[in-house]
């Protein structure tokens, strides 16, 4: 457990500190650590300002590839019944 605590925390300030993504939130960079060291397959958000965006979503999975983490999709709730995942 101490190992994906220290997974996790890594990864937050990697998305935090990220110049190409400028993170503006904390806790916009939890769901996303989160997601990706969990190997979600997708994350489910209506922030579209921060989050769910076709820009961000690259550069959030420039990151993950980075870091060796499988590209995520971000989507909204109105998108799930939509989704057909990878």
């Amino acid at each position: 457990m101490k190992k994906l605590k220290l997974y996790l925390e890594t990864s937050v300030w990697s998305y935090y500190y990220s110049k190409d993504l400028q993170c503006s939130s904390h806790t916009d960079a939890i769901h996303v650590a989160a997601a990706s060291v969990y190997n979600l397959d997708a994350l489910i958000s209506w922030n579209c300002r921060h989050l769910a965006n076709l820009n961000r979503k690259s550069r959030i999975n420039a990151i993950n590839i980075q870091n060796n983490y499988k590209p995520i999709d971000i989507i909204t709730p109105m998108e799930v019944m939509y989704y057909k995942g990878r």
